[in-house]
């Protein structure tokens, strides 16, 4: 994932989910940097969003015996919702355009 100010909200949630699947597995930061190899202080920094690469997303998927695809695709609602100053900031184009519901003939009973 490139750095950068577009993409801290994503990266925000994405640590939280790291951080909650850690806590649900009953995982401390300090057994996980064990399992990963690293310092601890890389654990906290990656959940607090700081230095999170895919790379990172990868590790951790794989420490906690998941895809990164599945790690990603379990955001959860509250993860993935945006304050209104987030909101607000976002790009106003929409990712995807729905077109408008064709209209129903009368039901018939």
């Amino acid at each position: 994932m490139a750095g950068g100010s577009s993409d801290a909200p994503f990266k925000k949630r994405v640590a939280r989910r790291l951080a909650a699947v850690r806590q649900r597995l009953g995982i401390s930061q300090e057994a996980l940097a064990e399992r990963l190899g690293i310092d601890v202080r890389n654990v906290q920094l990656a959940e607090a969003g700081s230095n999170l690469q895919v790379e990172t997303i990868e590790s951790y998927a794989t420490a906690f015996g998941m895809r990164a695809e599945a790690l990603l695709a379990q955001l959860s609602i509250e993860d993935a919702a945006v304050s209104p100053a987030e909101y607000e900031a976002a790009d106003p184009t929409p990712l995807l355009s729905v077109a408008e519901p064709k209209p129903r003939g009368p039901r018939i009973p």
